[in-house]
């Protein structure tokens, strides 16, 4: 477990994001020092995956007056949230996805079957091949 509650093994692949410090960029940058970094992590998806984004900020010490700085914290789609924007958008494709098939399907589902048309039972036999609405065919040929 990580120090901002992730609770994943190294199995999970990690993305390190060096953020800048417009401090050491300039005329100025001379005057001061990387003494340490600040880590945050965030929960990403990627295709097929989930990845962690390793969020790394230089605590920098200004040499002649001797104070401590740090960029800011990258922001979040959610405030306080651990969660990706990535996450979040694929969470709701994901269930939208879910969503049209089961409205197309549940009509032509046998009744004593509906118990597979849960979330997941369907993704053990549908996700593979679902059905997909015309609005959703007319928006991927609109992209192409």
């Amino acid at each position: 477990m990580t120090d901002s509650g992730l609770r994943f093994d190294e199995t999970v692949p990690k993305e390190v994001i060096d953020v800048p410090a417009k401090e050491l960029e300039g005329p100025d940058a001379q005057d001061y020092e990387v003494i340490d970094h600040k880590v945050t992590h965030r929960l990403a998806q990627r295709p097929g995956s989930y990845v962690i984004l390793e969020h790394r900020r230089p605590v920098l010490k200004h040499k002649q007056q001797q104070t401590l700085t740090s960029p800011p914290t990258p922001e979040t789609v959610l405030e306080k949230s651990i969660a990706d924007v990535s996450l979040v958008a694929g969470m709701m494709v994901d269930k939208f996805a879910y969503l049209v098939d089961v409205l197309l399907r549940v009509g032509q589902h046998p009744a004593n079957r509906v118990i597979e048309l849960t979330p997941r039972l369907w993704k053990e036999h549908f996700a593979d091949n679902p059905l997909r609405s015309d609005v959703q065919r007319l928006g991927n040929y609109a992209l192409e």
